[in-house]
């Protein structure tokens, strides 16, 4: 029998919900793709410049699962026995690439005005994903998940502008728990 991971995967698509959401209300206004992404970085694949289809690609992503065993520096580890809940935080990460200024024909470097203006446009995203934090903890608590599982937002950052695409993605963890037996 297969099973998706319900506390893995379900909390990554209202996160991905949440992010569409509030970039549609930002600048540069709604993506074009918004979906989740597997592996170790979000791929510019959709930055969408220049056509008509939205502009550029949200996404979502597993960062990665560390389970939480052990006390502090200097206690024994403790490994949880069977029957007992293992607590683990895992982190998920963020992100938009949208349309960067780049040179002219003529090889001309972009304005000033459109420099300021990209990164007026990359700042209104970074405050898009704070509001998706937001989102996802409000959606949290209404689908009844328990509020004493934490969800903590981690920092935004930018990416390198390459291939006419810029973009900034923020982290997010939270707690899951399992029992082993």
């Amino acid at each position: 029998m297969v099973t998706l991971d319900t506390q893995v995967a379900v909390v990554a698509d209202a996160l991905s919900l949440c992010l569409e959401q509030q970039l549609a209300r930002t600048m540069a206004g709604p993506v074009a793709v918004s979906t989740l992404v597997p592996g170790q970085a979000a791929i510019a694949d959709y930055c969408a410049c220049g056509d008509n289809t939205g502009s550029g690609e949200a996404w979502v992503r597993l960062v990665g699962i560390t389970p939480v065993v052990g006390a502090g520096v200097g206690q024994k580890l403790a490994i949880p026995k069977c029957g007992s809940d293992v607590y683990y935080n895992a982190t998920l990460e963020m992100g938009v690439f949208r349309c960067a200024p780049t040179p002219d024909d003529q090889g001309n470097p972009p304005s000033a005005a459109d420099l300021t203006d990209a990164a007026h446009r990359l700042m209104d995203d970074a405050a898009a994903m704070r509001r998706a934090y937001c989102c996802l903890r409000d959606a949290r608590k209404a689908a009844g998940y328990d509020s004493e599982l934490a969800i903590a937002p981690g920092a935004w950052t930018p990416h390198p502008s390459l291939g006419g695409c810029m973009g900034g993605s923020m982290t997010l963890s939270f707690e899951i728990q399992d029992n082993c037996c």
